[in-house]
């Protein structure tokens, strides 16, 4: 059992250490994205409605959710696409 446990130990190390870049150009590109569309947004706010307004920020925020998701993605797609076949035949990934 503690074999077993050693190894989940090792595999959720391993992975964070993988994910951590990905996920921190994630949250990159979402906050850049959110940032943009936020700019746009103030720099129209002269003659809109504080309800248009509402809506365009709630845009803006969507749409750097959805950078974020998508980088997220494409990061993890990448990762996947460089796997060596060592580390699958070296049984760490089964």
């Amino acid at each position: 059992m503690a074999k077993k446990s050693s190894f989940m130990k090792k595999a959720l190390k391993q992975v964070q250490r993988e994910m951590k870049p990905i996920v921190e150009a994630a949250v990159r590109a979402g906050v850049e994205r959110t940032s943009s569309e936020l700019r746009t947004v103030a720099g129209n706010a002269n003659n809109q409605s504080s309800a248009l307004m509402l809506g365009k920020f709630s845009d803006a925020l969507k749409a750097g959710v959805f950078a974020a998701g998508q980088e997220l993605m494409d990061g993890g797609l990448r990762r996947l696409q460089t796997v060596d076949s060592a580390d699958i035949t070296s049984g760490f990934y089964d």
